[in-house]
Order: structure tokens, then sequence, then C-alpha cells
């Protein structure tokens, strides 16, 4: 299933995202060692738990859980800006007209700002999986060190839910190169391989 297909937050999810055509672009250690730091600091910014990634020349494994605990906080002066009468007809008018034509706005936009600026509450976004992919392939191809398109536009999602499930994920990431007749040295070591077991350990309780 693809990644736009599903949107939790109690099961880690098992994604897969291969490199255009699967040319052999993490080869480079360098692009590798670049990907792994921009993978580890996506998942931050967005919000997601990181249990453990591997890197192959052509495509990337990630175990990934969403952290509902946090989430973007926009502050409620940011929310109710665009909902100011006065801001709604400086706007309009390209910043030339008086505050005291906000009569002339309909009772609607009235309403709407006596909601907004009257509730104690701060309106919040949760991070989806597709944007924390969307954070890891456009931050990775910023700047472009590569000729061409990098990635494929879909990527292949399961999500585990079960302990067992969860260990068989984790050998497969950790051995992963061995599949494809890769050198443990380097594809068995960082940057091309990250497993927090710490993090993985408490998913199902384990650590308790």
């Amino acid at each position: 299933m693809t990644q736009r297909a599903i949107n939790q937050n109690k099961f880690p999810y098992f994604v897969t995202f291969n490199v255009q055509a699967r040319n052999q672009a993490f080869a480079d250690f360098v692009l590798a060692t670049r990907l792994h730091q921009t993978i580890r600091t996506a998942c931050s910014l967005k919000h997601f738990t990181l249990y453990a990634f591997c890197i192959l020349p052509d495509h990337v494994h990630i175990l990934v859980k969403k952290d509902p605990s946090r989430k973007l906080s926009i502050s409620r002066g940011l929310v109710t800006a665009k909902w100011n009468p006065a801001f709604i007809v400086f706007k309009s008018s390209g910043g030339k007209s008086p505050r005291s034509d906000i009569s002339s706005l309909p009772e609607h936009v009235f309403s709407k700002a006596r909601e907004l600026t009257s509730s104690p509450r701060r309106a919040q976004k949760e991070h989806t999986l597709s944007d924390l992919l969307q954070s890891i392939k456009g931050t990775f191809s910023w700047g472009k060190p590569y000729h061409g398109r990098l990635w494929q536009p879909r990527s292949y999602c399961r999500i585990i839910t079960s302990e067992r499930y969860l260990r068989n994920v984790l050998a497969y990431i950790q051995n992963n190169y061995q599949k494809h007749g890769l050198p443990r040295n380097p594809y068995g070591f960082p940057p091309y391989v990250f497993i927090n077991e710490k993090a993985v350990n408490s998913v199902f309780g384990l650590d308790a």
C-alpha cells in the first residue's frame, strides 16, 4: 500500500522508497552519509520516532512511528490574522484602505473573527507519513548533488502490528545488504544502517 492510503498513530510504519530507474546513487558513501543525516533530521522535525533504517544503493527502508503527543502548533495570532476584518480590507485594497472601511465587510467575517479571538485553543496540525517522506526526499534533493530526478514518486508502506512482525522487519533491515549480495563493509554499518534498539524495545512495552 502507498503512504497516501493510511494515517494512524498506534503502530509503526515500515516504508520503502526507491531511486528513479533503480540507479545506484547511494553506492556513493558521501551521498549515503548525507541521506542518513537527512532521515534523522526529518524524523525529528516531523515528529516521528525513528526506530531503524537501511540505505541500499538504489532504495531505502525506514521504520518509524508517529508521535501523537507532538504536533505543529500555530499561535492563535497567526490563525486569526487572515480573519482580522481590518487586515482583510487592508490586504484587498493593496495596503491603502483605512481601518474605517471594515464596515463594508460581510457579517460572516466578523463572526469568524469573534469565534477565533475568543477561543483559548491553539490550532494544531499533525504531521503525516507523506509529510515525512516529502521532507526526506525534498531536503535531500535540494542542491542537486546528482544529475536528473533522483526519487521515484511513490513509496510503499506496511503497518507493524505485532512484536514478531517488528522483529522480522528489524532483522530484514539489518541484514538487507545480504539479500542483494552486497558486502558487509560498508553496507552493514553506518551510515548505511541505523538501529535504535532502545526505542524499538518501547514499541510493545518490551522494556517494561
